[in-house]
């Protein structure tokens, strides 16, 4: 949700709530993001919305509540409706933010911040979002070195943030000034050396119940690059499924289309497994080995219409389409992608047929290794 900014006094302005948002309005010495004159609230379905408005008849430093139904009119100063921006160089708990790394991100704002000469990741989340807490709670007692540190968590002026561990060259899937990928393709050597290490961590967090749900390069993130010292980021969708029970399936929108095994769009689907992350290696297995994208078309590299990516997910066509396209991946990588995309989530590969399954596995020097 946005504000717009009208910057003309004599201009009306218009905010746009789906679904009967909050907003708050202030006066106007504390307002950002302020409508100098009236403007419309249009509440975009059937819903009311809250409006906290200061009250021109009360005293400036109290707020008021005021319901508007769809098409209201109100006169104020809009504040942005997702919260207020960290300054640079204010502390909070100990941290001071240093500047602000990423505004894209639909859930959070990014910052990198320093406590004790320590540089960190700041994920402060907007008002409206805040990851599950046994999520939250469970990934903060995690000791495998291939997952993320989170090092703190809390709440701040209403708003949940959670401070991680910095990881200095970013993700796996970096690119250059000229958009060629810096890292990749890797070796078939990294990659089974990769491999091993990210299934290990898989093993930790299905261990307690954690599904990660989004596993793609972009949450790769490097701690080093000679040699890759890989881990998992962003358990920001992740869910929880306790032992014995299924998780009820969730929305699609929430995963990246593509990354995401056909059950998600099965009616029958009770619910979400640990397979849904594996499938998501295989995909991310492909990518790294090749740096190319696996949703574009390799003769004229546009990306392929999410419909049709939906149809191959849904009908397991994606292994044979990967693995059909040149230059050919080895007979051992190629096995270990396609058991991994196998469809039927009931046999697909797991951490046991990965690792140490008679059929195939990962020995020490990194190798898939049939018997």
């Amino acid at each position: 949700m946005e504000t717009k900014i009208i910057d003309d006094v004599n201009e009306s302005g218009t905010l746009i709530i789906p679904n009967g948002g909050t907003v708050i309005i202030e006066p106007e010495n504390n307002g950002t993001q302020i409508v100098p004159n009236t403007g419309t609230v249009i509440i975009e379905s059937e819903n009311t919305g809250t409006q906290i408005i200061q009250d021109s008849a009360a005293d400036e430093n109290s707020n008021s509540t005021k319901i508007f139904n769809q098409g209201s009119d109100f006169s104020g100063k809009i504040k942005s409706i997702t919260g207020e921006p960290l300054d640079k160089d204010v502390v909070v708990f100990d941290y001071k933010i240093k500047y602000q790394k990423d505004t894209n991100s639909g859930e959070a704002d990014i910052y990198i911040a320093e406590k004790d000469s320590e540089i960190v990741v700041f994920k402060y989340y907007r008002k409206s979002h805040k990851p599950k807490s046994a999520v939250v709670e469970k990934i903060f007692n995690l000791r495998n070195p291939h997952i993320i540190k989170l090092l703190d968590y809390g709440f701040y002026n209403n708003r949940f943030f959670e401070v991680y561990e910095y990881a200095k060259f970013s993700n796996i899937n970096t690119r250059k000034k000229d958009g060629t990928y810096k890292y990749l393709p890797l070796s078939e050597d990294e990659i089974f050396k990769i491999c091993r290490d990210i299934v290990e961590a898989f093993n930790e967090f299905h261990s307690v119940g954690i599904i990660h749900r989004d596993i793609k390069p972009d949450n790769f993130l490097l701690r080093s690059v000679e040699p890759f010292d890989v881990v998992i980021g962003d358990f920001g969708i992740s869910s929880v499924m306790e032992d014995g029970e299924e998780l009820h399936k969730t929305k699609t929108q929430h995963h990246t289309v593509g990354y995401v095994p056909r059950e998600l769009f099965t009616a029958d689907y009770k619910g979400i497994g640990t397979g849904i992350d594996y499938y998501s290696l295989g995909i991310t297995l492909w990518e790294l080995a090749t740096g190319a994208n696996p949703f574009a078309d390799p003769n004229t590299g546009k990306l392929r219409n999410e419909n049709f990516i939906l149809r191959d997910t849904f009908e397991g066509r994606i292994a044979d389409d990967l693995l059909s396209r040149k230059p050919l991946l080895s007979e051992k990588l190629s096995k270990l992608i396609r058991g991994l995309l196998v469809k039927n989530y009931e046999k697909r590969w797991g951490y046991s047929e990965v690792i140490d399954r008679k059929s195939t596995r990962l020995n020490s020097s990194h190798e898939l290794v049939s018997r």
